[in-house]
């Protein structure tokens, strides 16, 4: 049974994923000669996802590793490394690792695409 819960919860949490990624889409484009920082993209996508969250869980960037870290007083929730082109190898096992030390119920990595308005996963 507890298992079963686990498994909902993270399909809730990649909904949310989801669906702050849509948001985080439709925010207005940042000029491509500006070239933002990592850190500046991943406060976007983190304000996309915040909303979407109750209010007892929190959104941060740059936290325990992981580009984007949602957590409660119980722990991680989802851990989120992106990349602004495909994901470098480095970066998925430093994804992975996280996930397997962390004992986060949802870690992703994905690349986005901007100009396309997707992400890949």
């Amino acid at each position: 049974m507890e298992n079963r819960i686990q498994i909902e919860q993270s399909i809730e949490i990649f909904e949310s994923f989801r669906k702050g990624m849509e948001a985080y889409f439709m925010l207005p484009e940042i000029p491509k000669n500006l070239r933002p920082k990592h850190s500046a993209v991943s406060a976007r996508i983190a304000a996309s996802l915040r909303p979407l969250f109750p209010r007892s869980v929190s959104v941060d960037i740059d936290l325990l590793g992981a580009d984007i870290l949602v957590w409660n007083e119980e722990g991680p929730l989802l851990a989120l490394f992106w990349s602004s082109s495909y994901l470098a190898k480095d970066r998925k096992k430093k994804a992975i690792a996280f996930h397997e030390k962390g004992n986060t119920p949802l870690t992703l990595a994905f690349s986005l695409f901007p100009d396309k308005e997707k992400f890949l996963v």
